[in-house]
């Protein structure tokens, strides 16, 4: 655990220096570390912990490669846009789907500690503000592309049409 503590510590740092990051990021950071330090301080919770950052940073290699590809000029490449969509789509799925089934079974477990279920919601309240903002980035990058896509196979259609019917 002091190993994540560290990571994100470390990564809440570089993002107040840097300051790149939505306040949304840094509250995810301030979160994690908030989760990190009650964990640690419980004799038990290991496997949650565990399970939790894994659920919660699985989609991180994808992103951090989205953005290596991005910063080196390959953002127009086959590979950025696989990635890419690859990492759209497992986050949402990860954080909206099997998030919302986590956090329904560990509100509804006896197991689990006041401040755990706590801990739970907000970080599921943070992962839907994140859907919230990458189904608005989609929304802005696709939309014009998807239009464009639209517009050529009419096009394509429209001038299959005319020249089956003989008309110029």
């Amino acid at each position: 655990m002091l190993w994540s503590w560290g990571y994100f510590a470390f990564d809440l740092m570089w993002c107040v220096v840097s300051w790149t990051e939505s306040t949304l990021m840094l509250c995810h950071h301030f979160c994690a570390l908030a989760a990190i330090t009650m964990y640690m301080n419980k004799p038990y919770s290991g496997c949650t912990f565990g399970c939790s950052i894994a659920m919660l940073e699985c989609t991180n290699p994808l992103l951090q490669t989205r953005w290596l590809l991005r910063n080196e000029g390959q953002d127009a490449t086959r590979l950025y846009y696989a990635i890419e969509i690859l990492y759209l789509v497992t986050f949402i799925m990860i954080r909206g789907v099997i998030g919302s089934y986590a956090v329904y079974k560990i509100l509804k477990s006896d197991m689990f500690a006041t401040d755990e279920k706590a801990m739970a919601v907000i970080f599921y309240v943070v992962s839907i503000l994140f859907i919230h903002e990458i189904l608005g980035y989609i929304s802005y990058k696709y939309k014009q592309k998807v239009q464009e896509y639209r517009e050529n196979t009419v096009n394509y259609i429209s001038t299959k049409i005319n020249y089956i019917f003989g008309r110029n």
